[in-house]
């Protein structure tokens, strides 16, 4: 049994970073302060981009990873290594 959920783990780790090759860098930077808990508008200051930016690079992020919820967009983030815990 354990043999198994590993390797569940595992190909879930591998199609994760794979999809994670779909993000543009800009993208990804995006993500990661999605990731740590900042706003649209702290975001957009941050990389001095407008606010209305940030909400496209979300959309995009989330077709892109096929993800709904903000929750999972940092779920996705850890596991991927964008972030720490």
């Amino acid at each position: 049994m354990q043999k198994s959920f590993l390797n569940v783990q595992i190909q879930q780790s591998i199609m994760s970073t794979e999809k994670l090759h779909l993000l543009t860098e800009r993208e990804k930077q995006v993500l990661r302060h999605i990731a740590e808990g900042n706003t649209n508008l702290q975001i957009s200051e941050l990389l001095s981009i407008a606010e209305n930016t940030v909400k496209t690079h979300r959309k995009n992020i989330k077709r892109k990873l096929e993800i709904v919820s903000t929750a999972d967009l940092v779920k996705f983030a850890q596991k991927t290594g964008l972030i720490t815990s």
